[in-house]
Parts: C-alpha cells; sequence; structure tokens
C-alpha cells in the first residue's frame, strides 16, 4: 500500500511498547503493510479551533451588526448568514442555529399577522379608524393617542401581544388618514417598548429581574411598580420626544409586504358574516391571550386557533394567509435569535461581564456604577432580545453587586433598565421584529428616531436609578 497507516495517540509522547518495536526493525500493521525502521509515526489530535468560541462569538456579532446596519446584503439574508455561521463554526448545532424558526415565538408572528390581515380584510380597522378620527382631527392629536393607548395597554399586557393587536389598526389608520404608515407604526412601537417597561408584567424579562431582587433579599417582596419609580419617567420622556422630535426623524416609507399589495381588496364588498365572525374571534384571541395564565392556554397556541378559524371559515384562503405573513420579519428574528443561545453557551455573555468589572476598576461613584452597568445590555439588547439579556446579565449583576459591595437591587435594575432601551433596530423586541415587513423601513431607519431617543434615555437613567435605589 502507498497509503501511510496513521495512528491516533491520546498523550503527547508513544507508549513505552510502540516506542520498542520501533526500535527493532520494520513493524508489520493491521493492514499488512510494512514500514522502514525509521519512519516516524505522527500522531494526530483532535483539530483545534483556530479561535475561541466566545470570541468567535463575538466577531460573528459585530460583523452581523455591520451587515445588517450597512444593508450591503438584505437583512432577512444577513439573519440567515448569522445563524449557518454559528454552525459552520461549531458554535451551535445544526439544531441549535435553526432551532428559532420552530420556536413558539415565530409561530405566534405568523398567527397574528393572519389575525390582522383579516381584520384588516374586513374592513374592521379602517371601521375602528374612521371612530379613532372623530377624536383625533389633527395628525399630531392622532400621534398623542397611538401613544397613550398602545403606552399603557403594553405596561400591563406581552409587548407583543399589544403590538398584534395595534399592528392591524394602525394599517387601517394609515390608509383611512393617509397618514404614513411607517411613522405610525414605529411610533407605536416606541410606545409600547418604553410602555411595557412600567410594570414588571410587560415582558418575561421584567419578571425574571423580580425573581432576581427578591432572591438577593429574601425578606423582600417587590412590587409589580417598582419599576416605575425609573421607567414611568422614561415612557413619559418617549411620549414628549416621539410628538417633537422623534416623529419628524421616522422617514415615510412605502410597505414592501404583502399588507401593502392588499389595500386594493381592502374597498372590496365583504359578507357581513365575515366580519362579525373576524370580529367575535379578534376579540376572543385577545381576551385568552390576556387570561392564557388563568385558562392554562399558551399564548401562540391561542393565536394559532384564531388564525385557524379564519382559514377553515373562508374569511381568508390558503394563499391569502400565506401572503399576510411577513417572512421578511420571520427570516430576521429567527436568524439572528440563536446569538443569544450562542453568547450564553460559549461563555462570551460572561466574558463581557468581566469586562464591566475591569471598566470599573475600583469605582465607588454610583453614576459610573450605573453607566458602566447599563452600557453593555444597552448595546447588546438592540443585537438580540431584550428578555434574553435581561436573562443574561443580571444573575451576572448579583456577582458584580457582590463584587463591590453594592446592593444587588441597584445592579439588577441597571441592568433591566439599560436591557429594556431596545428600540434603535428590528431586533431588540418582538414589536420591533412585527413591524419591520408592514413598515417597509430599512434597519438603518430604526436608529433615525431611536437613537437619538435611546441616548436621552440611557443618561436620564443614569442620573435616576443611583437616586431611586443607592448602591452603597
Amino acid at each position: 500500500m502507498d497509503v501511510y497507516y496513521k495512528i491516533l495517540y491520546e498523550s503527547e509522547v508513544m507508549s513505552e511498547s510502540a516506542a520498542a518495536q520501533s526500535a527493532i526493525g520494520a513493524v508489520q500493521y493491521a493492514d499488512d503493510t510494512t514500514y522502514p525502521p525509521d519512519y516516524k509515526i505522527k500522531p494526530q489530535r483532535k483539530e483545534v479551533p483556530f479561535m475561541d468560541p466566545a470570541i468567535t462569538t463575538i466577531v460573528i456579532m459585530v460583523i452581523t451588526a455591520v451587515l445588517l446596519v450597512t444593508e450591503w446584503i438584505p437583512a432577512a439574508a444577513t439573519a440567515v448568514l448569522c445563524a449557518v455561521s454559528l454552525a459552520l463554526t461549531g458554535i451551535l448545532t445544526p439544531a441549535q442555529a435553526f432551532a428559532q424558526f420552530a420556536s413558539t415565538n415565530i409561530v405566534l408572528f405568523a398567527a397574528m399577522f393572519i389575525l390582522g390581515q383579516a381584520f384588516y380584510k374586513c374592513g374592521l380597522a379602517g371601521d375602528i379608524a374612521s371612530y379613532i378620527r372623530k377624536f383625533s382631527k389633527s395628525e399630531k392629536k392622532l400621534v398623542l393617542a397611538v401613544l397613550l393607548v398602545s403606552g399603557v395597554l403594553s405596561a400591563f399586557m406581552s409587548n407583543t401581544t399589544t403590538t398584534a393587536v395595534f399592528l392591524p389598526l394602525i394599517i387601517g389608520l394609515a390608509s383611512a388618514t393617509q397618514y404614513s404608515r411607517s411613522k405610525l407604526l414605529y411610533t407605536m412601537m416606541a410606545s409600547v417598548g418604553m410602555g411595557g417597561c412600567v410594570t414588571f408584567l410587560g415582558g418575561p424579562g421584567w419578571l425574571f429581574t423580580k425573581a432576581q431582587i427578591e432572591a438577593a433579599h429574601p425578606d423582600m417582596v417587590v412590587s409589580m411598580f417598582e419599576v416605575a419609580k425609573v421607567t414611568l419617567p422614561l415612557f413619559i420622556i418617549t411620549v414628549i420626544y416621539m410628538m417633537v422630535i422623534g416623529y419628524k426623524l421616522i422617514p415615510d416609507r412605502a410597505a414592501k409586504e404583502e399588507l401593502a399589495a392588499s389595500d386594493a381588496e381592502t374597498g372590496k364588498e365583504v359578507p357581513a358574516w365575515q366580519k362579525k365572525l373576524t370580529l367575535i374571534v379578534m376579540v376572543l384571541t385577545i381576551l385568552c391571550m390576556l387570561f392564557s395564565s388563568q385558562l392554562g392556554l399558551n399564548t401562540t397556541v391561542i393565536a394559532v386557533i384564531g388564525a385557524l378559524i379564519i382559514v377553515l371559515s373562508g374569511v381568508m384562503s390558503e394563499a391569502e394567509a400565506y401572503r399576510a405573513i411577513s417572512w421578511r420579519t420571520l427570516f430576521l428574528f429567527g436568524g439572528l435569535l440563536p446569538l443569544s443561545t450562542a453568547l450564553t453557551e460559549t461563555g462570551a455573555g460572561s466574558m463581557i461581564a468581566n469586562a464591566i468589572l475591569n471598566m470599573m476598576g475600583n469605582t465607588t461613584n454610583p453614576y459610573i456604577i450605573t453607566a458602566v452597568c447599563m452600557l453593555i445590555p444597552c448595546v447588546l439588547s438592540q443585537f438580540i432580545s431584550n428578555n434574553t439579556c435581561m436573562t443574561l446579565f443580571t444573575p451576572l449583576g448579583v456577582s458584580v453587586a457582590l463584587a463591590i459591595n453594592a446592593d444587588p437591587t441597584a445592579v439588577i435594575m441597571a441592568i433591566s433598565v439599560g436591557a429594556c432601551i431596545a428600540i434603535a433596530t428590528p431586533i431588540g423586541q418582538p414589536g420591533n421584529a412585527m413591524i419591520y415587513g408592514p413598515s417597509g423601513l430599512r434597519f438603518s431607519d430604526y436608529a433615525r428616531p431611536g437613537l437619538p431617543l435611546t441616548i436621552i434615555l440611557y443618561l436620564v437613567s443614569v442620573l435616576l436609578i443611583p437616586n431611586v435605589w443607592p448602591f452603597f
């Protein structure tokens, strides 16, 4: 045979018996190949990655962020490329890298897009929009109404549910008033995002934060409105900012998704029974979502049941249901969420937390500590789920607090508030992603109104948090 026989070694040196055999002459191996006495057998080892997995994850995240902001390639393609990169580098298994495409969030998005389109197609969104217009004679009053109603509701129900409810309403309002759909949708998104931070009910991330504080103080029961001491002022600032500056900064884009192409269908006469059925299904779906825990049902299951009724009853055909789904949104969300898993599994999140400690040094200045604790979660939550960011960093916040002898409540709140200011990209919160397709906004468009608001809220938080929850 011309092929050299290879032997795998687990240690750095050959065993004594193998060394003795190589010293006494030619050796015959199992494949009947005889090698000369001077032939040196080189041990093979498992392939060593060229870079530490945590570093690789951070590099992939940075490259993904650059591609998303510049949009050199479509954002959805960038998201899928991110998932593929995590699989190719061995950071995640293929099953982990693509698991989010079958997640309950993705299925919930699809179901709510179908329900929303049915609501819009049957003219119900237009009817409600006409009713709202009676109380909002100007665009500015309409914007204020959208900000207040959506923000208040999001404080007591899931941000995803609130966005799903308002999405068809805003589209109907935009069509009825000829106001910009992209401007109104982003305005609603910003309000829902910050309104959902006013109580611990706005999302699972806040409930995890509450649990972490109570675990650090076993005798303390944290009020559902404890966080409002800081986040209510942030919500008020968001409303003022969007009214005065933010609304003007939002680009007026034409929607590229199928929802935009269906405007002509809305003018068609719809049978009265379809209109009534759609209204009943939508109302029941929302109510069941609100009381899902009492009913013992998952919100995704509830939404899917509602969407099935719409299709099976003939209100929408199967083809119309497929067209109603914003596939760009689903691919964007499903492709980028594996980054959260990679940050956790590779230890990249812990590495970033250590960087936080190193940045603080030995300082005891509460404002510097707040600024540093908020900075990394605030930046990361623009590119991974803010709920994941809270879940990842709040436990590390306890370690940070112990290291500097600070009250864990202050550190945990600083991290959580930083993570919740996720309004500069379509990624940070499910609501951000849900409006991505229907609004027609580009990835970078979110930053135009969102980045200045993020900086303002960040600076205000740095001033408020140390005074509300003292570190020492």
